[in-house]
């Protein structure tokens, strides 16, 4: 959207110009895109959610949790207390070695990674008490798609729904980076 201001107030010739509101923007986007995350909007990647989700007539919010920034809200579960997903789709087939996921209450989910010609591998992560867990595999796995199902959130954390607030993809698994 735009946002115009019109004033007659001497100090309105002191606010940023456009221009330079959107160099400090692209400045701070760029600083969100880590090297090597083969998850990041940039790249390409489409996300779409299980029902559940807030606003889910509006499918831009899938995308915060795959705009780099890892403190924000990213994809929150508010209107279900079930098992849901999100889903990213990469534009091709990448190998995955390491998943991170940034969440400051998912106990308990499951990792699902599907590769171009159906084969798919799942993962459950059942305990987890990292706000920022990685997940390493032994071999790079071949994947098209990523899935996270939200299962459960830890006792006692905010929000009490569960919420991913950035999750990010590299080809290298963590010990090799």
């Amino acid at each position: 959207g735009d946002a115009r201001i019109y004033t007659t107030d001497p100090a309105g010739q002191k606010l940023p110009t456009l221009a330079a509101v959107e160099k400090e923007i692209a400045a701070q986007e760029a600083a969100c895109l880590k090297p090597g995350n083969l998850l990041h909007v940039s790249r390409g990647v489409r996300a779409r959610s299980a029902e559940g989700y807030f606003a889910p007539w509006f499918t831009q919010y899938y995308y915060y949790a795959i705009n780099g920034v890892t403190d924000d809200m990213g994809w929150y579960l508010s209107h279900t207390d079930k098992p849901s997903w999100l889903e990213l789709t990469l534009p091709k087939e990448e190998k995955i070695g390491r998943l991170v996921l940034y969440s400051p209450n998912l106990k308990d989910y499951d990792l699902q990674l599907q590769a171009a010609d159906g084969t798919i591998y799942t993962a459950e992560i059942r305990g987890n008490f990292e706000k920022v867990a990685t997940h390493s595999f032994a071999a790079p796995i071949p994947a098209l798609k990523v899935r996270v199902t939200a299962i459960s959130t830890r006792e006692g954390t905010e929000p009490k729904r569960p919420q991913l607030s950035e999750i990010e993809a590299y080809a290298e698994p963590a010990g090799n980076v």
